[in-house]
């Protein structure tokens, strides 16, 4: 499905502190999907947690594996050969009140807001989506601050080798999270040209950002 029309992504500092809560709580987002399906149809395996008995309880179990390397109580469900979700019915979520912390916190304007878009056999089914959102902006600070999260998402996907061990996230996804988190690192008007030094400023405020309280 191609989406010809903006979809109203919200007022974007709102939007920043709702997704930095979310990542600290858990707690799910408020996304107005629309009719779009993107994220329950473009071949995404969904990890559950053992917090998330509803869903395992909800999911047959011939849809769930355990979580490999993982404790136990941690699964995750596959996909269908058409890339969907095999909880997706008639085009709508049939465990939805039930459904994986994964799907309720997932929120694809992080992709936005960050300038990445997804890979793959299906992904242009959110990219199509991700592709219409459209932030507003109340302050000049409020620009500077979504620039900040491209910055640090270009960042991060070009210099991989400059964090310590290359270990940096490849997935678009992950990539936008991590971004947001780490914004402030490219706020600083230090403006210090040196990678590896940068990549020690992202690896710390991630730290920072993970052991502060909620």
């Amino acid at each position: 499905m191609t989406y010809a029309n903006k979809t109203d992504a919200g007022d974007f500092d709102t939007w920043l502190q709702s997704i930095l809560a979310s990542f600290k709580t858990g707690a799910g987002m408020d996304v107005p999907c629309g009719e779009c399906r993107g994220c329950c149809s473009a071949g995404r395996f969904v990890h559950l947690l053992p917090s998330d008995q509803p869903a395992h309880s909800a999911i047959p179990k011939q849809f769930l594996i355990p979580a490999p390397g993982m404790a136990p109580g941690h699964a995750v469900m596959g996909y269908l050969d058409s890339g969907t979700c095999p909880m997706l019915k008639s085009g709508n979520c049939s465990v939805y009140s039930s459904r994986p912390s994964t799907c309720r916190t997932f929120d694809c304007r992080v992709l936005a807001a960050t300038g990445l878009s997804m890979n793959g056999k299906w992904n242009e089914r959110i990219n199509d989506k991700v592709q219409t959102w459209q932030f507003t902006f109340s302050s000049a600070e409020a620009l500077q601050r979504h620039k900040a999260l491209r910055d640090a998402a270009a960042f991060i996907e070009k210099h991989a080798g400059a964090f310590p061990g290359g270990r940096a996230p490849t997935d678009p996804t992950s990539i936008a999270v991590l971004a947001i988190k780490v914004h402030s690192v490219f706020l600083s008007k230090s403006g210090d040209p040196n990678p590896a030094n940068i990549a020690k400023a992202i690896v710390a405020e991630s730290r920072r950002f993970e052991s502060a309280d909620s």
